[in-house]
């Protein structure tokens, strides 16, 4: 908790109402609420084969890499990293860390899913198309390094 001494500001006070006072405990949490809004990332990374996985520019660390630098950047927190091993882009079915992100987006866990480059988001371009557009629903934008 804050010391007692700090005062919160009277433009924010003005701004709320009786009921939202009357709940306000923690003034904490108030300071917290003024602070700018920070955009939350998220990578989803996969490779199809394990020879894939071997080369530097493919590999699951590297893309990784690359992801959270890109957030670091930015000045986005980092959510985290989906990946999916070993799978084919060509459909969603069979990538459990991808339906994973795609549930989380829903419940709104992060703002914006980073891949290093759009052939590891999938390969089937119709599939890819309407899950951008799902994701956007969700308030989710995809964007690829590459």
């Amino acid at each position: 908790m804050q010391d007692s001494n700090t005062e919160i500001p009277q433009s924010i006070l003005q701004s709320l109402t009786e009921n939202e006072l009357q709940r306000l405990v923690d003034q904490d949490l108030l300071m917290e609420l003024q602070k700018p809004y920070q955009c939350r990332a998220a990578g989803y990374i996969r490779v199809s084969t394990p020879q894939q996985a071997l080369d530097d520019k493919y590999s699951l660390e590297q893309q990784e890499k690359r992801i959270i630098q890109l957030t670091v950047d930015k000045e986005w927190k980092f959510f985290t990293t989906y990946a999916d091993r070993g799978i084919s882009g060509t459909s969603v079915n069979g990538r459990p860390d991808f339906n994973k992100l795609l549930e989380d987006a829903e419940q709104g866990k992060f703002d914006v899913l980073i891949v290093w480059i759009s052939d590891r988001f999938g390969r089937n371009t119709d599939e890819m198309q309407e899950i951008r557009r799902t994701l956007r629903k969700f308030g989710v934008q995809v964007l690829s390094i590459e």
